[in-house]
């Protein structure tokens, strides 16, 4: 990740400012850092090899030693996975503090507070992505690869609202699932964050403060130019004109010679909503969308009232943020209760054969 953002660095700076060091740049804007050792010795060689070699990457564990003196305009990063101590991030949101609850607003602004304060999950990629939001500055931009559980699991649903009223969600991308295979086949998604900004006419405190012309922009990326396997060989078919049959994030030059950027980065750029019709790399067609706006009143409406007062206090938000939620939902076909009924004798009698068939063997 600091190899291609140095290198994007480099490439605008050529262009724009070719009298600037870039060397000086970098040593003075780039941070890394990894907990295990040999990542950072292997992330400095291949910055060097990228004409770098200046940038400050130390070994350190990100959650537990970076505190809010050591804030960022923009931070790229992967979320590690599994559980963890979280002492780091705990106590530094230990000076968050409640206000008095004089009305239904100040018990929900409570709330989002008293989640942030006294967090307890133990686990790395729950409290990293806290950790990035609390490690920007307040209009800091962030790209954070998350796992799918982080934006649809209903335990997370607490984090998701915190998330939302910190944070604008300017886009997420969907990564095929196979993306980081064989590391993990996790399916994961790209986050693309920026910090609000505390004016007083721009403060959002819960989610009813956020804009109702809020939304977020979505693309699923089907196909990244290899198997949606965990075989990952490469699918390089082009249709007539030369464009990417199963490739959207590769630049490519058509049959005419010309260049283009890469299928996603062309339409996330646009921002287009989607019209077209989508096929995957066998030939059959993609139900639903691929790409456009979800707008944030569409994810707020899925919610229910804890109690039975219904006040915003009591709502529970789901808060779903998968796009496949919003642009590809599954459809269900509705069983009669005779067809019900027949369905469950065919697995009563599916289960008895297999039993029995054990029984023999």
């Amino acid at each position: 990740m600091l190899t291609e953002s140095f290198k994007h660095i480099h490439i605008y700076c050529n262009d724009k400012y070719p009298s600037l060091d870039i060397t000086q740049i970098a040593k003075k804007v780039i941070y890394g850092y990894d907990v295990i050792e040999s990542n950072v010795g292997k992330t400095k060689i291949n910055m060097t090899l990228a004409e770098d070699g200046y940038s400050v990457i130390e070994q350190r564990d990100s959650l537990r030693t970076l505190n809010k003196e050591e804030m960022f305009d923009y931070i790229i990063t992967n979320v590690p996975y599994g559980k963890g101590k979280i002492d780091g991030i705990v106590n530094n949101l230990r000076s968050v503090k409640l206000i008095k609850e004089t009305s239904d607003k100040a018990v929900t602004i409570n709330r989002i507070r008293a989640f942030e304060r006294d967090n307890n999950i133990q686990k790395l990629e729950y409290n990293s992505l806290i950790k990035v939001v609390q490690l920007l500055k307040e209009g800091g931009k962030a790209i954070v690869i998350v796992p799918d559980g982080l934006l649809e699991n209903p335990s997370f649903s607490k984090m998701r609202e915190w998330l939302l009223v910190k944070c604008k969600i300017d886009m997420i991308i969907s990564l095929p699932k196979y993306a980081f295979a064989p590391y993990t086949k996790e399916k994961t998604y790209a986050l693309f964050l920026q910090k609000r900004i505390c004016y007083d006419d721009e403060m959002v405190e819960c989610l009813t403060d956020i804009s109702e012309k809020e939304k977020i922009y979505a693309y699923i990326l089907d196909n990244d130019g290899y198997a949606n396997s965990d075989k990952q060989y490469e699918t390089s078919l082009r249709d007539k004109n030369g464009v990417p049959l199963h490739n959207e994030v590769i630049e490519y030059f058509d049959n005419n010679g010309n260049f283009h950027t890469s299928i996603m980065e062309q339409i996330c750029k646009s921002r287009a909503e989607d019209t077209s019709e989508h096929f995957d790399e066998w030939g059959e067609k993609i139900q639903g969308k691929k790409y456009g706006y979800i707008e944030i009143k569409e994810i707020m409406k899925d919610f229910y009232y804890k109690e039975e007062e219904m006040k915003e206090s009591s709502k529970v938000y789901r808060l779903n943020l998968l796009p496949e939620k919003y642009f590809r939902p599954k459809e269900f076909e509705d069983l009669t209760l005779e067809q019900l009924k027949n369905e469950i004798n065919d697995i009563e009698m599916e289960l008895k054969n297999f039993f029995k068939e054990v029984n023999d063997d």
